[in-house]
C-alpha cells in the first residue's frame, strides 16, 4: 500500500522542471520514506501531444510522478518493477481510475527503462537538497553521500 503523508509543494524553475519546496513524506507497506526538499523533477515526462488526455499537471498525477522520479533517479534500493507498482498505487490512492491508471503504468513499464538510473543519478542531483535531511529517511542514500 502506498499513502501520501502530505503533498508536493512545488516550484516551477527556468528550465520547465519543478523543485519540491517541502520534503514530501509518504508511506510504502507501513514503511515511512522521503522525497526531500528541493528536489527536482519533470512530474510525468509524457509527450505534449498526449496532455488532454494524460496530463502531467492533473491532482492525481502530481505526487506520484514526483515520488516516481524520485525512486527512478536517486533510491538504490530500489528497483524499478517496485517503482513503477508504487506509481501505479500511488494513481489510485489519488483517485485515478482503474483504466487509466492502468494505461499510466503501461506507459511507464514500456518506456521507462531508459530513464531507470539504480539511484546512480543521485550525483546530478546533490546540490538541489540539504544532504541532512536525509539522514535516517534513506540512509542508503544519505551513506553514499554524506
Amino acid at each position: 500500500t502506498v499513502t501520501y503523508m502530505s503533498e508536493p509543494c512545488l516550484i516551477p524553475t527556468k528550465d520547465n522542471h519543478f523543485k519540491t519546496c517541502d520534503n514530501m513524506v509518504f508511506k510504502v507497506n507501513n514503511e515511512f520514506h522521503i522525497v526531500p526538499r528541493g528536489f527536482k523533477t519533470d512530474l510525468a515526462s509524457i509527450p505534449r501531444m498526449l496532455w488532454p488526455v494524460f496530463s502531467p499537471g492533473d491532482y492525481d498525477v502530481i505526487a506520484p510522478a514526483v515520488l516516481h522520479d524520485w525512486h527512478y533517479c536517486c533510491s538504490p534500493l530500489m528497483d524499478r518493477a517496485k517503482a513503477d507498482s508504487i506509481f501505479y498505487y500511488g494513481l489510485r490512492w489519488h483517485g485515478m481510475g482503474y483504466i487509466q491508471a492502468n494505461l499510466y503504468y503501461a506507459a511507464v513499464r514500456l518506456a521507462g527503462s531508459s530513464s531507470f538510473k539504480y539511484g546512480k543519478d543521485i550525483d546530478r542531483h546533490t546540490k538541489e537538497f540539504n544532504l541532512s535531511e536525509l539522514k535516517g529517511v534513506y540512509n542508503d542514500v544519505y551513506n553514499r553521500l554524506g
